[in-house]
């Protein structure tokens, strides 16, 4: 029996944001409930919302390789594209996968950005998912 492996691809620039959000979400909604403080005011609550939700949608982020199909989690949206419907994968800015119909499904998660040489994480990621849409891919007729 064939062992499929899950791999999550991600910036790794992107991994420490969540534990930076997170917490001044956390302070922001703590002074915004506190009634005796200064800072007791609807905009630090709101404030703190916001910081909370994208916490946990920075920590989501990522390209994740399964056995069905690659699952592509960026800030605001979530898609999955199974094997069969991805032709390949290419870096325009950020990976983009490329679809049999013509359409492309953009991975903001993998983008070389924020210093990072594009050698070091995305071109990597690339070549590994290139690796395994081969792999998923149906073997050529004999002939």
């Amino acid at each position: 029996m064939k062992k499929h492996v899950v791999k999550k691809y991600v910036n790794p620039a992107f991994r420490p944001l969540p534990w930076l959000l997170g917490p001044a979400g956390v302070a922001m909604l703590a002074a915004a409930a506190s009634p005796s403080g200064p800072y007791g005011t609807v905009r630090e609550g709101l404030l703190g919302a916001v910081a909370l939700f994208y916490a946990v949608r920075t920590a989501r982020l990522g390209v994740v390789a399964g056995p069905d199909g690659v699952r592509v989690r960026n800030l605001h949206s979530a898609r999955t594209v199974r094997w069969e419907r991805i032709e390949g994968f290419a870096l325009a800015g950020h990976l983009e996968i490329r679809l049999r119909d013509g359409g492309t499904v953009s991975g903001r998660a993998l983008e070389p950005g924020l210093g990072f040489p594009r050698e070091h994480h995305t071109a990597r990621a690339l070549a590994e998912l290139e690796a395994a849409l081969a792999a998923h891919r149906p073997a050529a007729p004999a002939r």
